[in-house]
């Protein structure tokens, strides 16, 4: 790792030891099961679960949406 890989490594490590109780090893571990998301740790180890993103959508298009598909000739 050069230089800024390494630093950009150790701050995510203090962050996750700020928010969590693991140890560095743990983290490290954690890092590499997470691809080097420190969010993602952080979120594994409170056992908040990853919620697929819904399309948001308005009422005016879920209307247009539906007349399309009652609208169309199976």
């Amino acid at each position: 790792m050069d230089n800024t890989e390494e630093t950009d490594m150790n701050e995510k490590i203090q962050i996750i030891m700020r928010q969590t109780d693991l140890s560095k090893d743990e983290i490290i571990q954690k890092l590499k099961e997470c691809n080097n998301d420190h969010i993602l740790v952080i979120k594994s180890y409170f056992g908040i679960k990853h919620a697929p993103h819904k399309e948001v959508t308005s009422i005016n298009q879920e209307i247009y949406k539906q007349l399309r598909n009652k609208l169309q000739i199976h």
